[in-house]
């Protein structure tokens, strides 16, 4: 019989107005194996100054992987809000660039 690992959606810390590498701390402590990040296309503002738990997709793809080497958890995928339809622009592009932060 397989193993069920839990891991959980970095919206859990959404109302703790701290930064992804503390929300991965968060996760590890609580027993999580694995995370769920959110990410976004561009800067935002409060991400920017650590107040807030996305990643940008422009920033280096390691600093999400070192952060949950850190602490002992994986990716169990990513969490990337964005409709397909609504701008192709946009929603063919952010999930392909998403994908990068999972190979």
């Amino acid at each position: 019989m397989s193993n069920i690992y839990l891991g959980v959606n970095m919206e859990f810390v959404r109302h703790e107005d701290k930064s992804f590498e503390w929300g991965v701390n968060k996760a590890g402590e609580l027993g999580y194996a694995y995370v769920e990040p959110m990410v976004h296309w561009g800067r935002e503002l409060l991400s920017e100054a650590g107040y807030f738990h996305s990643v940008s997709m422009l920033d280096d793809p390691w600093r999400v992987r070192r952060a949950c080497e850190r602490v002992g958890i994986r990716l169990s995928g990513l969490s990337r809000p964005h409709p397909l339809v609504q701008i192709p622009e946009i929603g063919v592009v952010v999930p392909e660039a998403g994908d990068s932060l999972c190979r």
